[in-house]
């Protein structure tokens, strides 16, 4: 369910929207435990018995590069919500970019 090619449809970080020029270019392939981003590659670890289930994201090309980030999704309806610590210091436990954080909130739709 969770490999294929996903198209953004709406993201925030810190609780700011990103505009639709961005939005556009956020493309998200996951295959055989690899996923790729734009110009960022890397590998993807899942563990769907946490609540919610998790997902570790270990950068190895681009701008995520060597950093291992914490994250957690869900999948209904075709559509994946993915939400990433960006300041790497804890897994989020709740699909929200609250103000002023590093918390990346981005929903997709499956191609």
């Amino acid at each position: 369910m969770l490999e294929g090619i996903w198209i953004a449809t709406s993201a925030e970080l810190g609780g700011v929207a990103l505009p639709p020029a961005v939005l556009g270019t956020l493309r998200l392939v996951l295959q055989g435990g690899q996923y790729a981003l734009g110009n960022d590659h890397g590998t993807y670890r899942v563990d769907e018995r946490a609540s919610p289930a998790a997902i570790d994201v270990a950068g190895a090309d681009g701008p995520n590069s060597g950093r291992q980030i914490p994250a957690i999704f869900e999948i209904a309806n075709n559509m994946l919500r993915i939400c990433y610590d960006l300041s790497l210091s804890a897994r989020p436990t709740a699909f929200q970019s609250p103000a002023g954080s590093k918390i990346f909130l981005v929903t997709f739709r499956h191609e």
